[in-house]
């Protein structure tokens, strides 16, 4: 019979666009795949700002990792839903989500984690059977 390589397939849409993921009590984060073409454009105005602002300073890995956050806010957590201060929604924004990074270090990890977790982006295998019906 063989393996069924299309069980590996990613989703580009899922991939880019992101998947609402359940998170904490009862509150949910939108994630986009890690490495999608938006996370990668960030990082390269990251890497072509520092260059341009730090007149050959060797890049460190408190530069990388403050870049990476700020690619992570932009372009993997896309949007969240029940994100409560002191009872108070927190609507989502990019710039909100690099302070809660910088405030909860340990929340940037989960989002970067949920980012490489490959089933999430999975496409949707449609069986032989429904295929041949759909097909129809």
């Amino acid at each position: 019979m063989g393996f069924d390589i299309r069980k590996e397939f990613i989703d580009k849409k899922k991939s880019e666009e992101g998947v609402w993921v359940d998170w904490k009590d009862g509150s949910g984060v939108k994630i986009a795949r890690t490495n999608n073409p938006k996370y990668l454009q960030t990082l390269a105005e990251g890497l072509k700002h520092f260059q341009v602002n730090s007149r050959n300073k060797e890049i460190t890995d408190l530069d990388n990792i403050a870049m990476r956050k700020k690619a992570t806010a932009y372009a993997i957590l896309v949007d969240w839903r029940g994100f409560v201060i002191n009872g108070e929604e927190v609507p989502y924004s990019p710039e909100k989500a690099l302070e809660f990074f910088e405030r909860a270090p340990d929340f940037y990890m989960d989002i970067v984690e949920l980012s490489v977790s490959r089933e999430l982006f999975l496409e949707e295998l449609v069986g032989e059977s429904e295929k041949n019906s759909l097909d129809s």
